[in-house]
C-alpha cells in the first residue's frame, strides 16, 4: 500500500484505475526540476533518488522514494506547476503515474477518494516547503574525545529546559554509539534509523511516531546497532531537523565525538554549540586543537560555550586558560561522581533525581544564562541572555 494518509485499501482500488504503470531503466530521469509538472508518480517497485543541481553543477542528494512512496506531487496541487526537484531512477523501477486528467477523471467518479488525494498530498507539499518565521533554538553538544559527559550534560540541559516550560527535542545524533537512551531509562527502538527505513517523507506528522517522550522531552534515539548508521544520510538528518525545528522552542542535539559531514551539520545548524571538555591539560590541548578548525569556519565566537565538566577547585589554573579560548562564555559543571552514577544506574536525569546537588544546580544556572535569567534567581524569562549577545554580534551591536 502506498504511503498516502488516510487512504483505505478500498481507497487505492479506486484509484488504481486511474493510475499508469510503466518501468524506468536504472538511472533514467524521471522529472526534471523546472519542467511543467503532469505527473505524479508512486514507486511500486525500486527506488528513486530526489536530487538537486548546485550552482556549481554538483549532485545533492535530498533524500530517496522507495517502494510505497511518491513524488512529483506538486503537479496534481496548482496550474502552471512546475517540478522543484530532480528524480532519477536508483534501479530498474516500476511507477503508477497520475496526471492531472487523471485527477479530474478520479473526481468525476470518486470525488470523496478524490478529495482525500488532495488533502494528503496538499499536507505534506506544505510540510515540506514550510520557512516559517520562527524555528526553535538549536543546542548542539559536542566534545572532542569521548567520556568528557558530554551526553550526560546533553540530557539534563534537555530535562532542565522542559522543567522552565519549553518545548523540547532531543536527538541522539552519535549514530554509531549513542546511548543517551540509557540516561533516560528508555528503550532503543524508537530511533532514527528505523525512521530512515519506515518512512519515505520525512515530515513531522511521519517522524512524531518515533519520538520517545521522557521528561517532558520527545527523544528520539541513536540507531541500536552501530552498522544501522550508515542509513542516516545528512540529508536525511538535515530533513528530520528542519520538521522538528518548526514544532520545538528547542532542539538539543548530541553531537558524536569525531568530525565528519554529519557533525558539520549540527555546527553549522547551531544556535549555541556546548564544547565539553575536562579541565586538565590534555582537554585544554584538544580544545586548541578543536578551535583551531573552528576557526576557518568563521563561526562568530559568542556561538560557543565551553563546559568545563567535573570541576575541582584544584582546576583553577585550567579555568583561566579556557576563558583565554574564543568563545563567548565558559561555564563550570562541579565534580560528584556519586550522582552522575546513581542517575546513570536509575535512569533518571540528576535534574529529576538529585535537583540540589552540584551538578544540577550548575546545568539550572547555565540553562537560566540561555534564556536570559539572571542566574541564581526564579525571575521570570528576560530579554538578553546568550541569544541575546549572539543576535547583536550578528547585527553587528
Amino acid at each position: 500500500m502506498f504511503a498516502l494518509k488516510g487512504f483505505s485499501e478500498s481507497d487505492f482500488e479506486i484509484l488504481r484505475k486511474h493510475l499508469v504503470r510503466r518501468t524506468v531503466a536504472k538511472n533514467e530521469v524521471i522529472v526534471q526540476a523546472g519542467q511543467n509538472a503532469q505527473w505524479m508518480h508512486l514507486v511500486e517497485e525500486g527506488s528513486v533518488k530526489i536530487v538537486q543541481r548546485t550552482a556549481g553543477g554538483d549532485e545533492v542528494v535530498l533524500g530517496a522514494v522507495k517502494a510505497g512512496g511518491f513524488f512529483g506531487e506538486e503537479a496534481l496541487l496548482g496550474d502552471q506547476q512546475q517540478y522543484l526537484n530532480t528524480a532519477v531512477a536508483m534501479e530498474s523501477t516500476t511507477l503508477m503515474s497520475l496526471s492531472k486528467d487523471g485527477l479530474q477523471k478520479l473526481m468525476v467518479e470518486a470525488m470523496g477518494v478524490g478529495t482525500k488525494l488532495l488533502l494528503a498530498l496538499t499536507k505534506t507539499y506544505r510540510e515540506a516547503l514550510a520557512t516559517p518565521e520562527q524555528m526553535a533554538k538549536v543546542i548542539t553538544f559536542y566534545t572532542p574525545k569521548g567520556g568528557a559527559g558530554n551526553t550526560t550534560l546533553a540530557v539534563n540541559f534537555a530535562c532542565q529546559l522542559a522543567r522552565q516550560r519549553k518545548k523540547v527535542a532531543f536527538l541522539d545524533c552519535d549514530l554509531q554509539f549513542g546511548n543517551a537512551h540509557l540516561l533516560v531509562g528508555a528503550p532503543p527502538h524508537l530511533n532514527l534509523a528505523r525512521l530512515i527505513q519506515k518512512e519515505e517523507t520525512l515530515v513531522y506528522d511521519r517522524i512524531k511516531g518515533f519520538l520517545d517522550r521522557r521528561c517532558d522531552v520527545d527523544f528520539l534515539h541513536a540507531p541500536e546497532q552501530p552498522q544501522e548508521a550508515e542509513m542516516v544520510s545528512r540529508s536525511n538528518l538535515n530533513q528530520i531537523l528542519r520538521a522538528l525545528g518548526r514544532q520545538y522552542d528547542f532542539l538539543v542535539l548530541d553531537a558524536a565525538p569525531h568530525i565528519d559531514d554529519h557533525t558539520l551539520l549540527l555546527w553549522d545548524m547551531a544556535d549555541l554549540l556546548m564544547v565539553v571538555s575536562p579541565a586538565d591539560l590534555a582537554g585544554l590541548t584538544r580544545l586548541h586543537r578543536l578551535f583551531k578548525v573552528l576557526g576557518r569556519l568563521n563561526y562568530p565566537k559568542n556561538k560557543f560555550v565551553v563546559l568545563a565538566n567535573r570541576f575541582r577547585d584544584s582546576q583553577q589554573p585550567y579555568l583561566a586558560e579556557f576563558n583565554k579560548l574564543p568563545v563567548g562564555h565558559v561555564h563550570t559543571i562541579p565534580d560528584d561522581v556519586e550522582v552522575a552514577a546513581t542517575a546513570l544506574f536509575q535512569g533518571v536525569p540528576f535534574m529529576l533525581q538529585a535537583p540540589t546537588s552540584g551538578p544540577a544546580q550548575a546545568v539550572a544556572d547555565l540553562v537560566r544564562q540561555v534564556l536570559g535569567e539572571d542566574a541564581g534567581t526564579t525571575a521570570p524569562q528576560q530579554k538578553g541572555g546568550i541569544f541575546s549577545r549572539l543576535r547583536s554580534l550578528i547585527a553587528g551591536a
